[in-house]
């Protein structure tokens, strides 16, 4: 199966065209602050529940902004947390895998004019 690539870039133009520039802007900064804790959650390694509940939200939330594989690692550690797997391996590339997708939308965002989107 083919990885996904890092930066859905579809899926990120689709949500500057709906809701344009600024306001993605917005929802990239609070990404970046809630994906910091939740990668916090599943990379502390507590209770099982705990980090399947704040992979299962990554999973979303990256999704939604194109951070396809974001998403995909965050949904591997769901599935492992929820079998009461070992997903420490994986935790560990999860913060690698944030830290490039962050800087990759940033570029995708920084190529756009201001007032692009909708």
């Amino acid at each position: 199966m083919d990885e996904p690539p890092l930066v859905d870039e579809a899926v990120l133009d689709e949500l500057l065209a709906t809701i344009g520039a600024e306001a993605v802007q917005a929802v990239f900064e609070l990404f970046n602050g809630e994906t910091s804790r939740l990668i916090e959650t599943i990379t502390t390694g507590g209770q099982p529940d705990a980090t399947r509940r704040a992979a299962h939200s990554l999973k979303s939330s990256a999704g939604q902004i194109g951070a396809a594989a974001l998403s995909a690692a965050a949904q591997r550690i769901e599935a492992l947390a929820a079998a009461e797997g070992d997903f420490s391996r994986e935790a560990l590339a999860l913060a690698g895998c944030a830290a490039e997708t962050r800087a990759a939308i940033a570029t995708h965002l920084a190529r756009r004019p201001p007032n692009s989107g909708g």
